[in-house]
């Protein structure tokens, strides 16, 4: 099985990992539904529970490991060439939710490198660095580009970690993701660029907490002709919880923070409650988004598993509220089943489904919305939408051919992250304009010479979108025609890993 970027390269599958993979595999597409299947179906370690899902940057050594000091180093050259879909990032998703369509075929190549060093005294340092020929598509660009090379140079991920007993503290540039959805996660889905912060993590037998706090983008605001910046904060805690072996429950909060100046101190508190630790006085120049969420992973036998996760944005018990403060949940649940034995190792199959509600993720204040650098922090999807997704799935022993086909109905509402409409606007037409899409698609990974790796992928699209409404806002972004074939090819040449003792 393949690993997602923020962890190990270690996996409790039984399956072998492939020859070709590295240490910095793409969080997206196949190697992120192969890596979430292999948690979702391994329930956590009696000792040092690990907490599925959600960790955040390499791990250090083990307390009493004794490991001795090593490096390593990989570099891999990507190239992709597509026709009837612009991907927006390499490797890309199985198929996005919002695809970028030009008419053209379209190429373009990414060089991954970085490195790993390993200390024995419970250090560990990573590094990523990608070379892009197309940044403009790729959600988590962010950095200056070189027109010297015609490229973007971007570090997506840097990051130091010290180990001690049952803590970890982190510092640095890591993805996060806090939830067991394969298509996407509600809270902290890793299609952002990854903020600058730290990360506070304790690990007993059978249960985990976690705290972290990154620094995301930047706005401003103008009002009554005065400018104002606000630097924006993300802060998160988690604690997660075993009941027995096969049952993982999860609690988290999280708070977006705009601030005229320093993060206020109550998010710094990793303890505090901070839903219900606000203040009727708090100054002008600080707005607060704080969300709530659960999830579950059931492993109902070796083969079955059952999850969801829950998110509470806001909720008003009186329903005559509801007119200014409308209901911002959202709810995604999943089934997987997973072949235990003989060639039905090999095969997995699964369904997914997702409900946003119009007004989640989003803020009164635009610039207090959960999304950074223009993509969002939750769900891929968006508010204002439902999903469905299945797919099933097949690999080889050694982990080198793999097939999966998968098919989605995804209903995308006018009211998206961007949307200039808020609550306070006229109350919503009974018929609000959507863009219903219908997605099919295979992928085939299959070794190549020289340790490369092909990915072929293709596929059909369908759309069907409602005229928007005058007091509406169309969606975001131009939807495909009607009808379309699309496909991709992408070529992987990871070079032999350099490495050593220290």
């Amino acid at each position: 099985m393949a690993t997602a970027p923020h962890d190990t390269l270690q996996t409790t599958s039984s399956v072998p990992a492939a020859p070709y993979e590295s240490l910095w595999m793409a969080p997206d597409g196949w190697d992120a539904l192969t890596a979430q299947l292999d948690r979702l179906h391994h329930a956590p370690v009696p000792d040092h529970f690990r907490p599925p899902l959600t960790e955040s940057g390499l791990q250090a050594p083990a307390p009493g490991s004794h490991e001795t000091a090593r490096w390593r180093i990989d570099v891999k050259p990507l190239a992709i060439a597509s026709a009837g879909w612009r991907p927006r990032r390499i490797p890309a998703p199985l198929f996005e939710f919002r695809p970028v369509d030009d008419g053209e075929t379209h190429l373009r190549w990414r060089l991954e490198t970085g490195f790993d060093v390993v200390l024995p005294e419970g250090f560990r340092l990573y590094l990523r660095v990608d070379v892009d020929s197309d940044p403009v598509l790729d959600p988590t660009f962010r950095n200056k580009e070189y027109r010297q090379i015609d490229a973007a140079v971007q570090i997506p991920t840097a990051s130091v970690s010290y180990r001690s007993g049952r803590w970890q503290i982190g510092l640095g540039r890591n993805w996060r993701r806090w939830g067991p959805g394969w298509t996407g996660s509600l809270l902290l889905d890793n299609h952002h660029p990854p903020g600058d912060g730290w990360d506070l993590i304790y690990r007993g037998d059978r249960w985990a907490a976690r705290y972290f706090l990154e620094r995301l983008d930047h706005a401003t605001v103008t009002a009554d002709g005065v400018t104002t910046s606000f630097q924006r904060y993300l802060a998160g805690h988690r604690l997660d919880f075993a009941v027995g072996q096969r049952l993982r429950f999860a609690l988290t909060e999280t708070a977006l923070i705009a601030a005229d100046g320093a993060v206020p101190f109550w998010a710094l508190i990793p303890i505090l409650p901070w839903a219900l630790a606000q203040q009727e006085d708090r100054p002008s120049n600080e707005i607060a988004n704080i969300n709530w969420g659960a999830d579950v992973i059931w492993n109902v036998t070796d083969a079955w598993t059952i999850y969801g996760q829950f998110l509470l944005d806001d909720y008003m018990l009186d329903s005559a509220d509801r007119i200014l403060h409308p209901d911002r949940l959202a709810l995604l649940t999943g089934i997987t089943w997973h072949g235990t034995n003989g060639a039905w190792r090999m095969l997995a199959a699964g369904m997914e489904l997702s409900h946003i509600d119009t007004w989640t993720y989003r803020h009164r204040s635009g610039i207090a919305s959960y999304q950074a650098w223009g993509t969002p922090l939750g769900h891929p999807a968006g508010p204002d939408s439902d999903t469905a997704t299945g797919f099933a799935s097949w690999q080889s022993h050694d982990g080198a051919m793999r097939l999966v086909m998968w098919g989605r109905w995804y209903r995308e509402g006018p009211l998206g992250l961007d949307s200039g409409i808020t609550e306070d606007s006229p109350i919503l037409p009974p018929d609000p304009s959507v863009v219903d899409w219908r997605q099919l698609g295979i992928v085939a990974t299959l070794p190549g010479p020289l340790g490369s790796r092909l990915d072929l992928r293709g596929g059909w699209t369908d759309t069907a979108t409602t005229a928007p409404a005058a007091a509406l806002e169309p969606p975001d972004g131009a939807p495909l025609p009607a009808s379309r074939w699309w496909g991709a090819l992408t070529v992987e040449l990871p070079l032999r890993p350099i490495s050593g003792s220290l």
